[in-house]
């Protein structure tokens, strides 16, 4: 939003008849414009974390949601990397003992599991997600899915770590 407010007025009209002087041509007034304007960067609210629960592998997507605020109007393309523990074009998860077993898992901007996401760099399969802001917040839900349970996968926690990328 920008504001405009012109100031004008015969002080400074008066101010430029006095600099200009005797034998010089009259400059014509200045008029100032002061612009200022307000930018609002997006905000992004993540949950602490992207909680999967009790993963079984197979179809079976879970999901979850983070906000995201941007002006009305703005286009934006929402990005989410590879994770800290991908490989060959994998995300996996890492257990949380030795850090020696890991996980597959997918992330998909949809339902179904059928637009996969991704950053747009190659590292993982799928698209960034692009769409409009609202000026309000929206919700962005995450969904996830484990392919297949590895053989001889073992049990406990599991975690990686995402970026998100967000352009304007």
């Amino acid at each position: 939003m920008l504001t405009f407010a012109p100031r004008t007025g015969l002080g400074l009209g008066l101010l430029a008849l006095l600099l200009a002087g005797p034998g010089r041509a009259a400059q014509p007034p200045v008029v100032l414009v002061p612009v200022s304007g307000q930018f609002q960067e997006p905000l992004v609210v993540v949950p602490p974390q992207l909680d999967l629960g009790v993963l079984q592998g197979g179809a079976r997507l879970q999901s979850q949601t983070f906000m995201l605020r941007l002006p009305a109007g703005q286009p934006f393309r929402l990005g989410l990397d590879a994770g800290q523990n991908s490989a060959a074009q994998q995300r996996r998860l890492v257990h949380n003992g030795d850090g020696s077993a890991f996980l597959p898992y997918e992330l998909y901007q949809d339902a179904a599991g059928q637009q996969p996401w991704s950053d747009g760099q190659g590292a993982v399969p799928g698209t960034p997600l692009t769409g409009v802001g609202t000026g309000g917040e929206q919700a962005i839900p995450v969904w996830a899915r484990l392919p297949q349970m590895p053989r001889g996968a073992r049990p406990g926690d599991y975690h990686d770590l995402l970026t998100i990328s967000i352009s304007y």
